[in-house]
């Protein structure tokens, strides 16, 4: 957290959430009107415009609205704190990708480093050097 103060370790969480509420929304298939109507339904008023706001964190995120979320999607609550496995695995497995790549990059590069001194070393050699 370093010197970062309190107000910008919420509003860093706070969009932490609305990332996840998003997230959980969108893997369900749901349209903010649904997820909006369903809170409603449970008397929980709550228009599409706040389900917005939410998502975009343009807005407080109450203890009663992570509840209601949490209902709607059929979630625990802690959801929307936690990265889910699938992403922090789908996540490993790219930087994976992006470091098998690099490798054969290198791979290459020193080979053509070799190739290349062997080149001068012989012209070298040629000059009589």
């Amino acid at each position: 957290m370093g010197m970062e103060n309190i107000e910008q370790f919420a509003d860093r969480v706070t969009r932490g959430i609305a990332a996840r509420i998003r997230e959980v929304r969108e893997s369900q298939g749901m349209s903010q009107q649904a997820v909006a109507d369903a809170l409603t339904a449970r008397g929980y008023e709550f228009s599409r415009l706040m389900v917005t706001k939410t998502e975009s964190a343009g807005r407080p995120i109450t203890v009663a609205d992570l509840a209601g979320f949490a209902v709607v999607f059929g979630v625990p609550v802690t959801d929307f704190f936690n990265t889910p496995t699938d992403t922090l695995r789908a996540t490993v497995d790219n930087h994976l990708l992006d470091l098998q790549a690099t490798a054969v990059a290198l791979e290459e590069l020193q080979a053509t480093i070799t190739a290349r001194t062997a080149q001068l070393n012989a012209r070298r050699a040629a000059l009589g050097g």
